[in-house]
């Protein structure tokens, strides 16, 4: 369970608490709400080949995928800390990020549940090697 934690930390805590401080639309952070929407799509892929892996080989890409998105998460995350230092203020999403307020979170729960594949090709050396790269992208385990 300590994996599926450490992802609903990252992508909830901070990325719900932070990017889902934006406001919608054409106003001041229209563009933080954007690249929410793109993570939430991006991770959602993530999610998805890691459920539907039927192997550990396919296991391993789904979490080396997982992997960049999230660096890349990290890097856009402090980007907008650094632009919008107010958002680390809010602590709940404004009703015009409830959307992907709400697809973040159902995320979470889907890889909480993708933690029995894990168990189930943790002793594979490609899923190994995968977790290293998931945790250098700074998830940590």
């Amino acid at each position: 369970m300590k994996f599926s934690k450490c992802v609903v930390w990252l992508a909830l805590i901070l990325f719900t608490a932070a990017f889902t401080a934006c406001g919608g639309g054409d106003g001041k952070y229209a563009d933080a709400k954007k690249s929410m929407g793109q993570f939430a799509d991006a991770w959602e892929k993530d999610v998805t080949a890691l459920e539907t892996a039927e192997n550990a080989k396919e296991f391993a890409a789904g979490l080396k995928s997982l992997a960049k998105t999230m660096e890349s998460f990290k890097n856009e995350m402090e980007k907008y800390e650094e632009k919008y230092p107010e958002l680390k203020e809010m602590d709940s999403p404004p009703p015009e990020m409830a959307e992907e307020a709400a697809k973040i979170e159902a995320l979470g729960e889907r890889m909480s549940k993708i933690m029995m594949k894990m168990m189930q090709y943790g002793d594979d050396p490609d899923v190994q090697a995968a977790m290293e790269e998931l945790q250098k992208s700074g998830i940590g385990m």
